[in-house]
Protein backbone atom coordinates (compact mmCIF):
# COMPACT_ATOMS: atom_id res chain seq x y z
CA UNK A 1 0.00 0.00 0.00
CA UNK A 2 1.20 3.22 -1.11
CA UNK A 3 0.28 6.61 1.22
CA UNK A 4 -0.95 9.72 -0.91
CA UNK A 5 0.04 12.69 1.15
CA UNK A 6 -0.02 15.44 -1.48
CA UNK A 7 -3.69 16.52 -3.40
CA UNK A 8 -4.52 15.70 -6.97
CA UNK A 9 -4.83 18.36 -10.00
CA UNK A 10 -8.16 18.23 -9.72
CA UNK A 11 -8.46 18.94 -5.55
CA UNK A 12 -5.89 22.04 -6.04
CA UNK A 13 -7.97 23.83 -9.39
CA UNK A 14 -11.23 23.43 -7.15
CA UNK A 15 -9.99 24.92 -3.90
CA UNK A 16 -8.22 27.91 -6.26
CA UNK A 17 -11.69 27.98 -8.12
CA UNK A 18 -13.40 28.52 -4.53
CA UNK A 19 -10.96 30.67 -3.38
CA UNK A 20 -11.47 33.14 -6.40
CA UNK A 21 -14.92 33.22 -6.11
CA UNK A 22 -15.07 34.00 -2.64
CA UNK A 23 -12.59 37.07 -3.50
CA UNK A 24 -14.50 38.13 -6.16
CA UNK A 25 -17.43 37.98 -4.00
CA UNK A 26 -15.50 40.31 -1.73
CA UNK A 27 -14.55 42.61 -4.02
CA UNK A 28 -17.57 42.93 -5.69
CA UNK A 29 -18.98 44.00 -2.58
CA UNK A 30 -16.15 46.64 -1.64
CA UNK A 31 -17.09 48.06 -4.97
CA UNK A 32 -20.93 47.90 -4.23
CA UNK A 33 -20.11 49.82 -0.88
CA UNK A 34 -17.12 52.55 -2.11
CA UNK A 35 -20.56 53.73 -4.90
CA UNK A 36 -22.83 54.21 -1.83
CA UNK A 37 -19.78 56.17 0.28
CA UNK A 38 -19.16 58.07 -2.70
CA UNK A 39 -23.09 59.06 -2.94
CA UNK A 40 -23.83 59.61 0.30
CA UNK A 41 -20.55 61.72 0.28
CA UNK A 42 -21.76 63.97 -2.16
CA UNK A 43 -25.07 64.32 -0.68
CA UNK A 44 -23.68 65.06 2.41
CA UNK A 45 -21.44 68.28 0.85
CA UNK A 46 -24.74 69.33 -0.61
CA UNK A 47 -26.21 69.57 2.78
CA UNK A 48 -23.21 71.54 4.13
CA UNK A 49 -22.80 73.60 0.95
CA UNK A 50 -26.37 74.67 1.77
CA UNK A 51 -25.82 75.15 5.53
CA UNK A 52 -22.94 77.69 4.95
CA UNK A 53 -24.93 79.57 2.28
CA UNK A 54 -27.80 80.13 5.12
CA UNK A 55 -25.38 81.08 7.49
CA UNK A 56 -23.75 83.26 5.26
CA UNK A 57 -27.26 85.12 4.50
CA UNK A 58 -28.35 84.92 8.40
CA UNK A 59 -24.80 86.89 8.96
CA UNK A 60 -25.11 89.80 6.18
CA UNK A 61 -29.28 89.88 7.25
CA UNK A 62 -28.97 89.62 10.98
CA UNK A 63 -28.63 93.41 12.55
CA UNK A 64 -30.02 94.80 9.08
CA UNK A 65 -33.02 96.52 9.06
CA UNK A 66 -35.17 94.57 6.32
CA UNK A 67 -37.40 97.18 3.72
CA UNK A 68 -39.17 94.61 1.28
CA UNK A 69 -38.61 91.32 -0.12
CA UNK A 70 -39.33 91.66 -4.21
CA UNK A 71 -39.25 90.01 -7.19
CA UNK A 72 -40.94 86.74 -6.55
CA UNK A 73 -38.62 86.77 -3.20
CA UNK A 74 -35.65 87.02 -5.27
CA UNK A 75 -34.81 90.33 -3.99
CA UNK A 76 -34.13 91.16 -0.02
CA UNK A 77 -34.11 95.42 0.56
CA UNK A 78 -32.03 96.18 3.46
CA UNK A 79 -30.30 98.52 5.55
CA UNK A 80 -27.10 97.49 6.92
CA UNK A 81 -25.54 98.04 10.25
CA UNK A 82 -22.67 100.99 9.88
CA UNK A 83 -19.50 99.82 8.97
CA UNK A 84 -17.22 101.92 11.31
CA UNK A 85 -14.86 98.34 11.81
CA UNK A 86 -16.47 97.68 14.83
CA UNK A 87 -19.05 95.30 15.36
CA UNK A 88 -22.26 96.68 15.49
CA UNK A 89 -23.47 97.87 18.67
CA UNK A 90 -27.33 97.85 20.05
CA UNK A 91 -28.69 101.00 20.94
CA UNK A 92 -32.05 100.63 22.10
CA UNK A 93 -32.27 96.94 20.76
CA UNK A 94 -31.32 98.07 17.53
CA UNK A 95 -28.36 98.29 16.18
CA UNK A 96 -26.73 102.11 14.69
CA UNK A 97 -27.40 101.80 11.26
CA UNK A 98 -25.83 103.31 8.50
CA UNK A 99 -28.39 105.18 6.73
CA UNK A 100 -27.95 103.44 2.98
CA UNK A 101 -29.91 101.08 1.48
CA UNK A 102 -28.06 97.58 -0.32
CA UNK A 103 -30.02 94.78 -1.81
CA UNK A 104 -29.31 90.98 -2.12
CA UNK A 105 -30.51 89.05 -4.71
CA UNK A 106 -30.72 85.94 -6.93
CA UNK A 107 -28.91 87.12 -10.49
CA UNK A 108 -30.37 86.35 -13.84
CA UNK A 109 -29.28 82.70 -14.59
CA UNK A 110 -30.06 81.91 -10.91
CA UNK A 111 -26.57 80.70 -10.32
CA UNK A 112 -25.44 83.71 -7.99
CA UNK A 113 -26.42 85.17 -4.96
CA UNK A 114 -25.78 88.76 -5.01
CA UNK A 115 -24.85 91.47 -2.55
CA UNK A 116 -25.16 94.96 -3.99
CA UNK A 117 -23.81 97.81 -1.98
CA UNK A 118 -22.49 101.39 -3.23
CA UNK A 119 -23.19 100.42 -6.53
CA UNK A 120 -20.51 97.64 -6.18
CA UNK A 121 -21.59 93.93 -7.11
CA UNK A 122 -20.13 91.49 -4.73
CA UNK A 123 -20.61 87.80 -5.11
CA UNK A 124 -21.86 86.24 -1.36
CA UNK A 125 -21.71 82.60 -3.18
CA UNK A 126 -22.68 80.38 -6.17
CA UNK A 127 -25.69 77.83 -6.29
CA UNK A 128 -24.32 74.44 -7.13
CA UNK A 129 -26.59 71.46 -7.79
CA UNK A 130 -29.40 73.65 -8.79
CA UNK A 131 -30.00 74.93 -5.59
CA UNK A 132 -32.70 78.16 -5.51
CA UNK A 133 -32.69 80.74 -3.00
CA UNK A 134 -36.19 82.23 -2.14
CA UNK A 135 -36.84 85.26 0.37
CA UNK A 136 -40.29 85.72 1.84
CA UNK A 137 -41.36 88.79 4.87
CA UNK A 138 -44.51 87.88 7.47
CA UNK A 139 -44.67 90.13 10.12
CA UNK A 140 -41.60 90.75 11.47
CA UNK A 141 -40.12 87.34 10.36
CA UNK A 142 -37.68 87.13 7.02
CA UNK A 143 -37.80 83.85 6.07
CA UNK A 144 -34.96 82.08 3.86
CA UNK A 145 -35.91 79.04 1.71
CA UNK A 146 -32.80 76.93 0.16
CA UNK A 147 -34.46 74.17 -2.47
CA UNK A 148 -31.44 72.11 -3.46
CA UNK A 149 -30.41 68.43 -3.55
CA UNK A 150 -31.33 67.80 -7.47
CA UNK A 151 -27.69 66.19 -8.48
CA UNK A 152 -26.34 62.50 -8.73
CA UNK A 153 -26.69 60.51 -6.12
CA UNK A 154 -29.61 61.87 -4.29
CA UNK A 155 -32.51 60.38 -3.53
CA UNK A 156 -35.00 63.64 -3.72
CA UNK A 157 -34.76 67.06 -2.92
CA UNK A 158 -33.66 68.62 0.13
CA UNK A 159 -35.53 71.75 1.91
CA UNK A 160 -33.41 74.33 4.29
CA UNK A 161 -35.28 76.76 6.10
CA UNK A 162 -33.75 79.83 8.20
CA UNK A 163 -35.92 82.47 9.77
CA UNK A 164 -34.77 85.72 11.32
CA UNK A 165 -36.80 88.11 13.79
CA UNK A 166 -37.01 91.29 12.45
CA UNK A 167 -36.83 93.90 15.47
CA UNK A 168 -38.13 96.44 13.34
CA UNK A 169 -39.42 95.78 9.35
CA UNK A 170 -40.32 98.85 7.82
CA UNK A 171 -42.15 98.69 4.42
CA UNK A 172 -41.17 100.63 1.13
Amino acid sequence: MVSRRGATLIELMTAATLFLIMLGSVLSFYVYASGVSARQEKVSEGYRSAMLHLDKLETVLGYSRIYAVQREGSVVVFEPPSENGAPPTVVRRWPQLSGRLATIYVDESGQRVVRRDNGANVTLFRLPYGEKVVFSLAGRVLTMTLRGGEFVGAREPFTLTREILVENPVRL
